[in-house]
């Protein structure tokens, strides 16, 4: 399989060690792009170029690259999640918190992130985490299932609601673990 630099073949677990150059900014387009979307109404082809346009005028280096943002975004929005998220009545993207992990006497440790996507069904909260690493579903969970897991658990305690489903989109081959 061959792509842009942030694009490549699904790797192995054991094979993947960092990110490849420009990722995290790949990455945070594709973010952006994201809640945009899942804001609307306009999430067509033509006003999401339009939007990865404006968001890349600072970084003309990355303009080559927003074809194929535009196709990882087409392929979340086609996911069976997303849909989901899109029926619910509440949804929420990219939205940070901060809760306190310890009960001790010492300094707190606060646990603070920003939860990619989550919207509430009939049977509770569901969130979702965007990964745009070139690696396949096994290995971004060897990676950053610990974080999900908090992430899901900070938003029950700060909902007082359970959080049934947390899972990682693998934006690359638009695969999903929960």
């Amino acid at each position: 399989m061959s792509g842009p630099p942030f694009l490549t073949a699904c790797l192995a677990e054991a094979a993947y060690t960092d990110e490849p150059e420009g990722m995290v900014t790949v990455g945070a387009l594709v973010h952006r792009l994201l809640d945009h979307a899942i804001r609307g109404p306009a999430r067509d082809r033509g006003s999401m170029t339009r939007l990865a346009q404006w968001l890349t005028m600072g970084d003309l280096d990355l303009r080559p690259l927003v074809p194929e943002a535009l196709d990882t975004v087409g392929r979340v929005m086609a996911s069976d999640f997303w849909r989901r998220a899109m029926a619910a009545a509440e949804h929420h993207p990219e939205v940070p918190f901060a809760v306190r992990t310890d009960d001790g006497p010492d300094t707190p440790t606060v646990l603070h992130g920003i939860i990619d996507l989550i919207y509430r069904t009939p049977e509770g909260w569901e969130m979702v985490d965007y990964k745009t690493d070139p690696v396949c579903v096994p290995a971004l969970a060897s990676k950053y299932a610990p974080q999900v897991r908090q992430y899901a658990a900070a938003w029950s305690r700060l909902t007082s609601t359970p959080v049934p489903y947390a899972a990682l989109f693998g934006t690359h081959h638009g695969e999903i673990s929960a």
